[in-house]
């Protein structure tokens, strides 16, 4: 049985009825829409009041540009991505350098997560997931186990896990 997490897409049909003369005729319609996306859990929608239209902006992009493990790859080709976004489809124009500080908020606040190299973040599951309740839990634990096991250094892992 596919859940909503296994499938990749979602055919939707419908009918509507159009007028035609004296009769009215069902006219079949269907569209195809994704069926992925991010759930939002906990005081996250505190933590977004707090940032700026910017980070908030930042921030629901990353979700959508995460993989199924919570990751991203902060780098210059996702910022100007995002850039790129912004502009064409709200009409704003950010710099990079905007959109690095707009990052940092996001890590500062414990949104995303930085426990291991520079480039590799993970989408702080414990606010926001993409999949399963028992991958999110499994992804919590592991995080969990690297903050031990490896002893990390970086100043919001723990905060941002609630340890």
């Amino acid at each position: 049985m596919n859940t909503l997490f296994d499938m990749k897409k979602i055919n939707v049909k419908w009918i509507i009825y159009k007028p035609e003369g004296e009769f009215v005729v069902p006219y079949h319609k269907s569209n195809t829409y994704s069926a992925e996306g991010y759930v939002l859990y906990e005081n996250v929608i505190f933590k977004l009041a707090t940032l700026d239209k910017t980070a908030t902006l930042l921030f629901h992009f990353v979700c959508e540009k995460m993989d199924n493990s919570n990751n991203i790859v902060h780098t210059a080709a996702l910022r100007n991505q995002f850039i790129q976004f912004a502009k064409q489809n709200c009409s704003l124009s950010y710099t990079d350098q905007t959109v690095k500080k707009a990052f940092a908020k996001l890590v500062k606040v414990g949104l995303i997560i930085n426990y291991d190299t520079r480039c590799d973040f993970t989408v702080n599951p414990r606010h926001v997931f993409k999949g399963s309740n028992e991958k999110r839990k499994e992804l919590m634990q592991q995080l969990i186990k690297t903050l031990i096991n490896k002893k990390v250094t970086k100043s919001n892992f723990k905060f941002a896990l609630g340890i």
